[in-house]
């Protein structure tokens, strides 16, 4: 494990750092800040009358070795620079070299030769570098830094953030940046560490691939792309993926989601049960394939404004299936009156002949069974609608003439061929003859109950006329027979 204790430098390191200070003079004055801001430390104490320190005073170097003459300044835009004669330069406000100041500071190297490299420097002032910084204990003298400003150089490496606010309802939360573990097999990382609560809210592994967070300045983000175009834009080689995991760490049961999408389909995954896929959308789907509306919730498939609980709409022009029901079992559709309390139900017969069944909610059978074989039963009444006031082209006809064509129809006893199996017999007209002695009905394949029936009155009514007339002249040749065989009696 690395060493987390900051480690001492020997006494025959070099101090690789340059310092000014001075007692005669005072520095500009700083920027006073606005009262409800956090107190700041207390400046030190300098003579009012002090004059204010020039800028022009050269610093002063100290190490263990010889003193070296400080490096010069390069550009502010620089290319690869040499090794340093020391690691760091640091300057604070410069003062004329007075015959005082003269022995302070030649004081101060003895006194640092003479051991103090080890110490802690307290700078009472702001601090400036001009040029780059080194910090840590593997920096050596003559460190190459190419373009880094700041360099932190060894094998433990943090940057700890202490807030000492003590008054009113400042922050104080400590935070840290840790690069790296400090463990043997430890993480390769960059993260942020909150110290108050020992979490570590935000962490880069080593090895991620370029762009894999990126903020753009059209105030869009990026995973996997520096160009992004909408405001979270995710870009993956295979399958980009948005996982949503309840960890049950709330108390609630865990479930983990995907939301994903490919070139085969954008699709919702339950990863707990079983990675199923209960929603799909496929490319080129059209515009409004599913719209929910919001003031209703009606659900629109092909329309955009939906005016019913679903809405279907197509306009391919050829025929489709609208609305497909499939099951490994008979199917139903129930609808449902929650105020009256009563229901009906459309039924794909479970069992049985595989018949289509309409029925209420009362157990007493089915209203209306329509057979496989095309026979329909129904429960109750047929009624036929026979209104004048719906007919048109209303002309009387013949019944005598009607009568005769009956007589004439060809009349069959014999078995609907779907019927084979049951060998069901009926008698009757074929439709073809019925059609062309009547010319009833739509086509000569099928046979109305209303023509069949109104053929039937009509020729019923010819046999009544025909009836009548026969029992009058019966009632004739009666009255005359009787009057001959009195006078034969007689």
């Amino acid at each position: 494990m690395r060493n987390p204790a900051r480690r001492s430098s020997s006494l025959t390191a070099p101090m690789r750092w340059t310092a000014s200070t001075a007692t005669n003079c005072a520095p500009p004055p700083r920027n006073a800040r606005p009262s409800s801001t956090r107190p700041t430390r207390a400046a030190a104490t300098r003579s009012a009358t002090a004059p204010p320190c020039p800028i022009t005073a050269p610093a002063i170097s100290s190490s263990n070795a010889a003193p070296s003459s400080p490096p010069k300044r390069s550009p502010k835009k620089r290319a690869e620079r040499p090794p340093r004669h020391a690691a760091s330069h640091i300057s604070s406000r410069r003062f004329p070299m007075t015959r005082s100041l003269k022995a302070f500071l030649g004081t101060s190297a003895l006194v640092a030769m003479a051991g103090m490299a080890s110490a802690d420097q307290v700078f009472t002032d702001d601090v400036i570098i001009d040029g780059s910084l080194c910090v840590g204990v593997d920096c050596v003298n003559g460190e190459s830094f190419g373009f880094d400003t700041i360099r932190l150089k060894e094998n433990n490496l943090r940057i700890r953030a202490f807030d000492t606010s003590s008054s009113g309802s400042f922050p104080t939360v400590d935070w840290q940046i840790t690069f790296n573990d400090s463990v043997n097999g430890g993480q390769n990382k960059f993260s942020v560490d909150d110290l108050d609560t020992s979490r570590t809210p935000f962490t880069i592994e080593s090895g991620v691939r370029s762009n894999q967070l990126y903020l753009a300045d059209n105030n869009k983000v990026g995973f996997g792309t520096s160009t992004p175009v909408v405001d979270l834009h995710v870009k993956q080689g295979n399958t980009p993926t948005l996982r949503l995991e309840q960890d049950g760490s709330s108390g609630f049961a865990t479930q983990t989601w995907d939301l994903a999408g490919n070139e085969t389909n954008f699709f919702v995954r339950d990863v707990t049960n079983g990675s199923r896929l209960p929603f799909k959308v496929f490319p080129n789907a059209p515009t409004n394939a599913l719209i929910v509306e919001g003031s209703t919730g009606d659900i629109g498939l092909g329309i955009q404004s939906p005016t019913a609980a679903v809405h279907i709409n197509r306009s391919t022009g050829s025929a489709l299936d609208a609305l497909k029901i499939v099951n490994n079992g008979g199917s139903f559709i129930t609808m449902e009156n929650t105020a009256a309390g009563t229901s009906w139900f459309f039924t794909h017969q479970q069992t049985g002949n595989n018949d289509f069944i309409i029925a209420d909610a009362v157990a007493d059978g089915a209203e209306l069974t329509l057979t496989s074989g095309g026979n329909l039963i129904i429960a109750g009444t047929l009624t036929q609608s026979s209104d004048k006031n719906a007919k048109m082209a209303i002309e009387p006809i013949d019944s005598h003439e009607v009568l005769a064509k009956v007589s004439a129809l060809p009349l069959s006893s014999w078995t609907y061929k779907h019927d084979a199996d049951t060998g069901a017999r009926h008698i009757g007209p074929m439709a073809q003859d019925f059609h062309a002695a009547f010319g009833t009905g739509y086509n000569d394949t099928t046979i109305s109950t209303l023509d069949t029936s109104g053929v039937a009155l009509a020729a019923i009514q010819a046999l009544h006329a025909q009836t009548s007339e026969q029992q009058a002249l019966i009632a004739t040749l009666s009255a005359r027979l009787e009057s001959l065989e009195a006078q034969t009696a007689d």
